[in-house]
């Protein structure tokens, strides 16, 4: 009767070991699931990418609402950009010395 027992014991533990060893065979040997893997890291990147041009895109459309109906943001876009001033303002430009850079 222990004999029985024993080899019950046996085979319930080689059965284990077949089944692990062949999960680790289709995991690692199975080039269709390293494939998928590897998309999915893409898919993962892509949709990081997607939400930060998403967040660009909606800062752009509030400049550009800006632009188009904001005369200060406007008016200081042009100054800041073009250097442009108002009729009699002075414009100074000031020039760092060598020590200073």
């Amino acid at each position: 009767m222990r004999i029985s027992v024993h080899k019950k014991r046996v085979h319930k533990k080689i059965l284990i070991l077949i089944v692990i060893i062949g999960i680790l065979i289709f995991l690692f040997a199975n080039k269709n699931f390293q494939t998928l893997l590897i998309l999915n890291k893409e898919i993962t990147q892509l949709k990081q990418r997607i939400t930060g041009l998403e967040e660009e895109n909606i800062g752009l459309k509030e400049e550009l609402e800006a632009m188009k109906n904001d005369p200060e943001y406007i008016e200081g876009l042009a100054r800041r950009e073009l250097g442009l001033i108002k009729p009699g303002e002075t414009k100074y430009k000031f020039i760092e010395s060598q020590e200073q850079k």
